[in-house]
């Protein structure tokens, strides 16, 4: 029993100081994408909005989109060039992929593209209207070797029943300097 005791104690420590390393070092890449690949790996959306994989996620009201902005999220992480196909709006991918006709012609230049992202906060959600959302949020992106904290504006309209990604603005960018 006090083996038990003290092994409870020492995972309640480590998880408690791991949790503190996390805090102190966010802007480091070392647990790039952890939150969000590991609990949404099961595709369990249903549970997941209810646990705040990303600081900020309560901000988001709109539980469909909340959930549909949870699957474009990890996809863009993880690079799953299929599933982010798929939540592009028809005037997005007209605009800056107009020569990807397909699934296939969209991963080839997308590949051309060798940036890392990590979202780390949502700083606001507006729902403009019944038809077009708007989210600020703050990630991690490394590009050609170099880390940038930068923060995004997405705004996603409802097209063919889902919610697509429609226009990103940039809103500020800070190179993240390593000592």
């Amino acid at each position: 029993m006090q083996k038990f005791i003290i092994i409870m104690i020492l995972l309640f420590i480590l998880c408690c100081g791991l949790t503190t390393i996390i805090d102190k070092n966010e802007n480091t890449s070392l647990i790039k994408g952890f939150a969000l690949k590991e609990v949404i790996a099961n595709n369990d959306t249903e549970n997941v909005v209810n646990i705040n994989i990303i600081k900020g996620l309560t901000l988001v009201t709109d539980e469909r989109f909340k959930t549909e902005l949870i699957r474009f999220l990890k996809a863009d992480e993880e690079r799953n060039d299929e599933v982010i196909y798929n939540f592009l709006s028809k005037q997005y991918l007209c605009k800056y992929y107009s020569s990807a006709t397909n699934v296939e012609e969209f991963k080839k230049i997308r590949a051309k593209n060798e940036s890392e992202i990590l979202y780390k906060e949502i700083v606001k959600f507006n729902k403009i209207n019944h038809h077009k959302c708007q989210i600020d949020l703050i990630c991690y992106q490394m590009v050609e070797g170099y880390e940038f904290l930068v923060t995004y504006s997405y705004f996603f309209v409802h097209e063919d029943g889902l919610w697509k990604l429609d226009k990103i603005e940039r809103i500020k960018k800070e190179e993240i300097t390593k000592e």
